[in-house]
């Protein structure tokens, strides 16, 4: 929902991950991270050098080539990487996506849009 009202709003998160997900004493899952939050017009921000490059980066920030396809195409990557990591554990590589590991099956074809190659 939280991701949604960004994308609504016009935004990016540009973060999302294990690391940007807490999850209250109800159960409720609350998204933070908040910090590289940008209007989707300004395009992705550069990581600070304190952040170095994770495997939840989407394959076309390293491959201008594959092209950028919408502002939240990044988000979209990173969602489907977390929904990975929920299942799986933390991921060790993007290629790991190719295994569907633990992933219900009923999540499997929208977690294959969610990290396509094609970022449109």
């Amino acid at each position: 929902t939280a991701l949604a009202f960004l994308g609504v709003s016009g935004l990016v998160h540009h973060d999302l991950g294990l690391d940007s997900i807490f999850v209250d004493p109800g159960g409720e899952w609350k998204l933070g991270g908040l910090e590289r939050v940008a209007a989707a017009s300004e395009g992705t921000p550069t990581r600070p050098p304190s952040h170095p490059p994770r495997p939840q980066d989407p394959p076309e920030l390293s491959d201008p080539s594959r092209g950028q396809g919408d502002p939240w195409a990044g988000d979209m990557w990173r969602l489907g990487c977390l929904i990975w990591e929920v299942f799986n554990g933390p991921l060790p590589r993007p290629g790991a996506l190719r295994s569907f590991g633990k992933l219900p099956p009923a999540v499997i074809p929208p977690f294959s849009e969610l990290v396509a190659a094609d970022p449109g």
